[in-house]
C-alpha cells in the first residue's frame, strides 16, 4: 500500500528529519491499553520531534498486526491533526483498556495476619494507583480501617500524615523498624533454645552406685552422726543423696556402703 495515509495536505506538508534515532518503542498490536501505548511514543517523540504534524507520519510504525490494519483502512483526508489521530486510534482499541478500580475496592485491602508492613503497603499502593482521582483522605482514612494493630498504626492515629508522601515516607521507616526487629528474635530464639536444650554437667564423672533406698542411705548417716541438717522426704533426690556422700571421709564412705541394712 504504498503512499497510501490518512493524512490532509497541510500534515503531508511536515519534513520528515533525514536523520533521526530515538529509543525503541514496543510496537502496538491491538491487545493492551491504547492510552498506555499513546503515552510510551509520545515521551519519546517529544524529545526528537518539535512538530505535531510529524507525530502524525510516524505513528504508524509503532503499530503492527490489527492495529496496523486499522490504520491502513482510515479513509484519506480524515487526519489532520495528531489530536484526531489518537481520538480515533484510541476509540477504535477503547476495549482493551482495563476497567477501572472503585474506591469499593479497598474495603478488601485488609492487611494479612502474618503479612509485613512492607507486603502490605506495596499491595495497597497497588490498588491505589488503578483509582482514577483518589482523594489521599480517603485512601489514609481506608489505610487505617484495615491495618492491623502495631507500632505503625499508633503511629498514624497519634499523627495523621498531612498528605501521601509523608504516609509512605513514615511506613518506609516503620518497614525497617519490623524488619530489624523480626531479624533479632530469629536471632535470638535458637540461642535460648540451644541453652534449654543444654545438658546439666555433674560436678563428677562417675559416683559410688547406691545399693539401697535414699531413705534408708539417710537414717543410716544420721544414725552415724554424719547429718544435722533435716531433709524432708521430697528433698531426698539422688543429687543430694550424691551431695551428702561426696562430703564423707573415705573410711566413713566404706563403712556406710557396707552396712548390711543397704
Amino acid at each position: 500500500m504504498e503512499g497510501f495515509h490518512p493524512f490532509t495536505a497541510e500534515v503531508m506538508q511536515a519534513q520528515l528529519l533525514e536523520k533521526w534515532k530515538w529509543s525503541k518503542v514496543d510496537s502496538y498490536d491491538g491487545t493492551s491499553d491504547p492510552d498506555t501505548h499513546v503515552k510510551a511514543y509520545m515521551t519519546q517523540a517529544n524529545l526528537f520531534l518539535g512538530d505535531l504534524r510529524v507525530h502524525c507520519r510516524l505513528f504508524h510504525t509503532t503499530l503492527k498486526g490489527t492495529a496496523l490494519e486499522w490504520y491502513y483502512s482510515l479513509p484519506q483526508n480524515l487526519v489532520n491533526s495528531f489530536c484526531t489521530l489518537c481520538s480515533k486510534f484510541i476509540a477504535r482499541f477503547i476495549d482493551r483498556k482495563p476497567m477501572a478500580t472503585s474506591l469499593a475496592s479497598l474495603q478488601h485491602v485488609t492487611q494479612g495476619k502474618n503479612e509485613s508492613v512492607r507486603q502490605y503497603m506495596a499491595r495497597f499502593a497497588k490498588v491505589c494507583l488503578n483509582i482514577p482521582n483518589l482523594h489521599p483522605v480517603v485512601a489514609m482514612h481506608a489505610l487505617t480501617v484495615w491495618l492491623k494493630l502495631g507500632l505503625f498504626l499508633n503511629a498514624l492515629f497519634v499523627e495523621r500524615p498531612s498528605n501521601m508522601d509523608v504516609l509512605w515516607a513514615r511506613a518506609t521507616k516503620y518497614n525497617i523498624i519490623e524488619e530489624n526487629t523480626e531479624a533479632a528474635r530469629r536471632i535470638e530464639v535458637p540461642v535460648i533454645t540451644s541453652r534449654l536444650k543444654r545438658k546439666r554437667v555433674g560436678r563428677y564423672d562417675t559416683y559410688t552406685p547406691l545399693n539401697a533406698s535414699r531413705d534408708i542411705v539417710i537414717q543410716e548417716a544420721y544414725g552415724v552422726g554424719l547429718l544435722t541438717t533435716t531433709y524432708t522426704k521430697s528433698s531426698l533426690c539422688r543429687s543430694n543423696i550424691i551431695k551428702i556422700l561426696v562430703t564423707l571421709p573415705k573410711n566413713v564412705l566404706r563403712y556406710v556402703t557396707s552396712l548390711k541394712t543397704w
